[in-house]
């Protein structure tokens, strides 16, 4: 038999004396997995805070603090409302969503090898809003999966890989070690930068604990523009309609470069002036 014991008034305020109050900015705000600061809100539904504007609330809590310009300023809303849309429909799940973008990240090198650039940059766009979909929703509707983000993040670089792989064999012509051409030598320039650019920001997280891209406001600043998969996308979409795919790759690969140069740079100089 269980026996309850009820503690005294007495011993009740002395425990509370212990107790110590904490305010929502007293917690660290930091949130690793979005690249954000989010202090812990409360919010009272009421006449002064209808249930829209506390879903907004709670989208912008749960979109990446640090993103490129594309995520941050267009397809941002769009997303929103798609998901607003899909959480009424419980059958439809975040992994289901993964999954449909996952199949359609690894379709577009295929397109692209086979010279179909222009459904290639449909179902890249399409990737975009699935990949940003799949995780508001997930959190948003408290469906998390650590095994589907698992296989989404192992999953993503390879598949961007393939991209160059795909689109320096469609321009060369199937002739990847001919150095004589540009597409040649652009393709092995993205492949070989865009992991390597990649390792910088993977040593940085293991000596700050965070990402690079959002450390000072310059790095936020410049994450926005850098040489990551919305803004390849966008400038294969702009060479493709400009009727010069070609110089677009080329471009691609100008501005990985300026890229990769920006975040070396910031590495060293960031841990010089930490010793200092």
């Amino acid at each position: 038999m269980l026996l309850g014991f009820t503690l005294s008034p007495h011993a009740q305020l002395e425990q509370q004396k212990k107790l110590s109050a904490k305010r929502p900015v007293d917690f660290d705000s930091y949130i690793d997995d979005l690249r954000l600061d989010c202090v812990p809100y409360f919010v009272k539904a009421g006449a002064e805070s209808g249930v829209t504007s506390i879903e907004n609330l709670m989208y912008e809590a749960n979109f990446k603090g640090t993103m490129d310009f594309i995520a941050t300023y267009i397809y941002k809303y769009p997303v929103r409302e798609i998901t607003k849309w899909l959480s009424r429909y419980s059958f439809i799940t975040p992994n289901f969503v993964t999954t449909l973008s996952i199949l359609t990240s690894f379709a577009i090198p295929v397109l692209f090898a086979l010279g179909y650039i222009g459904w290639a940059i449909l179902a890249g766009w399409t990737m975009f809003i699935l990949d940003s979909v799949d995780g508001k929703l997930a959190r948003l509707t408290v469906r998390l999966s650590k095994t589907a983000g698992i296989i989404e993040h192992a999953t993503s670089s390879p598949a961007i890989f393939f991209w160059f792989v795909a689109l320096g064999w469609f321009f060369s012509e199937g002739h990847l070690l001919n150095f004589s051409d540009r597409a040649v030598i652009s393709a092995w320039t993205l492949m070989i930068l865009y992991w390597t650019d990649k390792s910088i920001n993977g040593f940085f997280r293991a000596r700050y604990k965070r990402d690079m891209y959002d450390f000072r406001r310059i790095d936020r600043l410049f994450h926005l523009i850098a040489c990551r998969r919305a803004v390849i996308m966008l400038i294969i979409t702009i060479g493709y309609f400009a009727n010069h795919p070609r110089e677009g790759f080329y471009f691609v690969a100008v501005w990985m470069i300026v890229t990769f140069v920006f975040h070396l740079f910031r590495y060293f100089w960031i841990r010089s002036t930490a010793r200092s």
